[in-house]
C-alpha cells in the first residue's frame, strides 16, 4: 500500500494529480483557493477544514466538497474550529427555512411576486457582497407582527409528548393561581402574564427543529425587548388554550389539562411525513384576546390539545392527508404550540428579501 501527499495549490487544478489509476494509493491532498472552489475528491474521508469566509455563499460553496457517499457517514470524519462549525449549523438553519420558504408558494397557492423568499440574517455573516444583493434588503424583524407555531410535532415520540403535556398542564395550574381566567366559547383565556412566565414555559417545552417555530430564538427576541429601553412590548402577555365548543356530545370529549376540562381539536397529519400537521391555528384563534377591531398590543401564547385519534374530515379536498398517528405505534393528546407577535416599534430588521411582497405575511 502506497502513500502520496500533494498539494493542489501548487498543481493549480486537480486533474495535474490523478490518484484513481491506483486503487490501493492513500492520499492526502492540501489545497486552498482550489479546494474553496467546491473541488469533490473521491473517496475522501477525513477533512481538516480552517478556511473561513464572511459571506453565506462562499461559504456554501467551500463546503460542497464534503460530499461523501451514502453509507459510508460513520467512517467519516471532519476537523474544523467552533467558529466555522457555528457558522456552518446556522447556514443549515438557513437553507431548510429557505426551502419551506419555497414550499409555501404550493401550500398556500401563492407567487414570488406575493411573498418574496426571506433570508434569515447572521450578526457577522453577510449573505453575499452587496452588489450580489441588488433590491435585497433587510426586512421585517423575525417575529414582529408575525405567527409562529408547532407545524412539526414529535408524534413518533412518546415520551417527548407526555412531557410537554405535563409542562403545559404545569404551566395553565400556575396561570390559574396567578391570574384571572376569562372563557369565551370553548377557549380559555389569561392575561397580563409575565413574560418571566412564558420564558419559563418556553425553556420547559420540547419542540423539535422547524423554521416555523424557534423557541430558542424566540426567548431572545423576547430578551432583547426587556433590555431595550422601551421594553413594555413583551412584558406583558396573553395566553389563550384553544378549545372546540360543543354543545353535543361527540367522540373528542373535555380531557382534563391544568384544572381546566378542555374539548382538544382535531389536526390530520401532512401525507407520510411522521411530523407535520400543516397549519395548526385557526383566523378567530389569532385575534381571541382582542375586542372587534382592536389592534394588537401584546403578544399572545396559544396552546392547542390535539386529539390523539385526530381523522381528517370527510369531505376534506386535501387527498394528502392522514390520521394524526397513522402507522406510529403508540398514541397520545398532544400539546402544540402558536405564538402571534405585535408589530414591533423597537427592534431592527433580521430578514433579508426582495421589498416587495409579503410584507405583511405572517412567518407560518
Amino acid at each position: 500500500m502506497s502513500h502520496s501527499l500533494f498539494n493542489l495549490s501548487r498543481w493549480g487544478i486537480f486533474d495535474a494529480y490523478d490518484y484513481t489509476k491506483n486503487p490501493d494509493i492513500k492520499v492526502i491532498a492540501i489545497g486552498g483557493n482550489t479546494l474553496s472552489r467546491g473541488l469533490t475528491l473521491e473517496g475522501l474521508m477525513t477533512s481538516y477544514f480552517l478556511r473561513n469566509s464572511n459571506t453565506y455563499d462562499t461559504l456554501l460553496q467551500m463546503g460542497r466538497w464534503f460530499g461523501y457517499r451514502d453509507g459510508y457517514e460513520d467512517l467519516t470524519r471532519v476537523y474544523t474550529t467552533t467558529k466555522i462549525a457555528n457558522h456552518f449549523e446556522h447556514l443549515a438553519k438557513v437553507e431548510q427555512e429557505i426551502r419551506e420558504e419555497i414550499k409555501r408558494y404550493e401550500d398556500d397557492e401563492l407567487t414570488p411576486a406575493q411573498v418574496s423568499v426571506r433570508i434569515r440574517a447572521h450578526q457577522k455573516l453577510k449573505v453575499t457582497s452587496k452588489p450580489k444583493l441588488g433590491a435585497a434588503r433587510v426586512i421585517i424583524p423575525t417575529f414582529s407582527d408575525s405567527l409562529s407555531q408547532t407545524t412539526w410535532l414529535p408524534l413518533n415520540d412518546i415520551n417527548r409528548l407526555r412531557t410537554n403535556l405535563k409542562v403545559g398542564g404545569e404551566f395553565v395550574a400556575n396561570l390559574r393561581k396567578g391570574y384571572k381566567l376569562k372563557k369565551t366559547k370553548g377557549d380559555h383565556l389569561f392575561v397580563g402574564v409575565s413574560h418571566e412566565s412564558i420564558i419559563e414555559f418556553l425553556n420547559t417545552y420540547e419542540s423539535i427543529p422547524q423554521p416555523s417555530f424557534d423557541a430558542q430564538y424566540i426567548i431572545e427576541y423576547i430578551n432583547r425587548h426587556i433590555v431595550s429601553v422601551k421594553g413594555s412590548e413583551m412584558k406583558n402577555w396573553n395566553v389563550g388554550i384553544v378549545g372546540l365548543n360543543r354543545s353535543e356530545p361527540a367522540e373528542n370529549l373535555p380531557i382534563p389539562f391544568g384544572g381546566l376540562k378542555v374539548i382538544p381539536s382535531v389536526r390530520s397529519r401532512k401525507g407520510n411525513d411522521v411530523m407535520k400537521v400543516g397549519v395548526l391555528t385557526q383566523p378567530d384563534d389569532l385575534i381571541m384576546d382582542l375586542s372587534s377591531g382592536e389592534q394588537r398590543n401584546n403578544p399572545l401564547l396559544l396552546l392547542y390539545l390535539l386529539w390523539k385519534e385526530s381523522q381528517p374530515k370527510k369531505n376534506s379536498k386535501n387527498a394528502n392527508l392522514v390520521p394524526l398517528f397513522k402507522d406510529l405505534p403508540e398514541k397520545e393528546d398532544v400539546l402544540g404550540v402558536a405564538i402571534v407577535f405585535p408589530k414591533s416599534r423597537i427592534l431592527p430588521n433580521d430578514y433579508i428579501a426582495q421589498p416587495d411582497g409579503g410584507k405583511d405575511y405572517a412567518l407560518s
